[in-house]
């Protein structure tokens, strides 16, 4: 009771549901959710995740979904941001720091695409 959490997550376990109904939300300080796109569409997770996000927000938990704006997805994200968007979800997408087909990031030209993700 007199204890607040914080928790990162990927919201894939079926735990997240026992949480909900175990902890009451006024004690839980934020749930960051680590949202990996393609893995989860690999896996046919991305409704579990978004079962679960509302499950969340729903129980007046403050809750919010990120992921690296990984040069890979600059096609996808107009997609999975209208996906997640009709399903009640703002993706907050991350800079891609790092190297991709021989370009370091963020020192290269990325602007239109993480246009795309920012706005």
């Amino acid at each position: 009771k007199k204890h607040y959490i914080s928790i990162t997550s990927n919201l894939i376990n079926d735990k997240i549901k026992d949480l909900v109904k175990k902890v009451n939300a006024d004690r839980i300080i934020f749930i960051y959710t680590s949202l990996h796109l393609e893995q989860l569409e690999k896996r046919k997770l991305i409704d579990k995740y978004i079962e679960h996000f509302n499950l969340c927000k729903n129980a007046g938990i403050n809750i919010n979904a990120y992921t690296v704006a990984y040069p890979a997805l600059n096609e996808k994200v107009i997609k999975y941001r209208k996906y997640f968007a009709k399903n009640g979800i703002k993706i907050n997408f991350v800079p891609f720091i790092g190297k991709y087909n021989n370009k370091k990031y963020p020192e290269v030209s990325v602007m239109v695409p993480l246009r795309v993700c920012f706005t």
